[in-house]
């Protein structure tokens, strides 16, 4: 383990840790979306180490940060600390379509892989986990400003069972979509776009995933 500093931020990560930072969420939202930065209500699914959720908070006035593993969740809180925010509320839970327990396949080399999904994992092993829906964790706030996700195919299953009027509580979102055994990236645009957002989307990331970028109407 190190820590590093970058653009002001401390990080102390493992070695697949790195290159695990959203980056293309991170530099998408801020100059496509947010020019200098967040504001207000921000929720990030899939907080892994940090990244993300410590950039946000910067700016926003409020990140609620969501990872499901274990090893990440205390990864995220030793940098949460180490850079003396008290503006992020992090949880440790999956966010799941019916808010069960779920078990999470655990990616033996990547730490940014893991997934309610075993099929092409190379698994370390499985780890039972705490559920919450996205509708629960919308009922707590009023507005969100910035929704990110990258929890490498569980959207669907959050996304697709939370009711629209809720969902319209979100102004903008970036979510790296993947395709998984119960559907692909093009169901969620076309879901998102009936629920009147629009939506863009970026490059091949790899061939079963993409950027979107997407915002209220």
């Amino acid at each position: 383990m190190r820590c590093i500093t970058t653009q002001g931020m401390k990080f102390y990560c493992r070695p697949g840790d790195l290159g695990q930072w959203d980056e293309s969420i991170v530099s998408g939202c801020l100059k496509g979306m947010y020019g200098d930065g967040f504001t207000g209500t921000v929720i990030d699914i899939g907080a892994h180490i940090g990244g993300f959720s410590i950039l946000a908070a910067q700016t926003a006035e409020r990140v609620i940060a969501f990872e499901a593993s274990t090893a990440n969740y205390e990864m995220l809180l030793r940098n949460i600390e180490v850079n003396g925010l008290a503006n992020i509320e992090a949880r440790h839970l999956a966010v799941v379509g019916d808010g069960k327990p779920v078990s999470l396949f655990v990616n033996s080399q990547n730490s940014g892989r893991n997934s309610v999904f075993s099929i092409g994992q190379d698994h370390a092993g499985a780890e039972m986990v705490e559920g919450v829906t996205l509708e629960a964790i919308l009922d707590e706030v009023d507005e969100v400003d910035f929704l990110k996700s990258d929890c490498e195919g569980a959207e669907y299953g959050f996304f697709f069972a939370t009711p629209v009027e809720k969902l319209r509580k979100i102004k903008k979102m970036g979510i790296e979509a993947h395709t998984c055994e119960t559907a692909t990236f093009e169901d969620l645009i076309s879901f998102l776009s009936c629920a009147g957002f629009s939506v863009s989307m970026s490059p091949s990331l790899a061939a079963s995933a993409r950027m979107l970028f997407i915002e209220r109407v």
